[in-house]
């Protein structure tokens, strides 16, 4: 049976200790090396911010449409 690679997430990355006290940092990486960080920040009224950078130009991000 062949072995799938599959995108790795590394939740303690570098950049996770230049992040602020209420910020989470991520970074994934697919198996050719595509990829990039992702930020999770609470933000006032019960928000939540995610912030996607430092992303190879290959990357491309969907984002569902909004229910109204």
């Amino acid at each position: 049976m062949a072995t799938t690679k599959r995108v790795k997430v590394n939740t303690r990355p570098v950049a996770a200790n230049y992040a602020d006290a209420d910020e989470t940092i991520i970074e994934f990486t697919s198996p050719d090396g595509l990829g990039g960080l992702i930020s999770f920040r609470p933000v006032a009224g019960g928000l939540m911010l995610v912030h996607l950078y430092r992303l190879d130009p290959q990357v491309i991000v969907s984002v569902q449409e909004t229910q109204s």
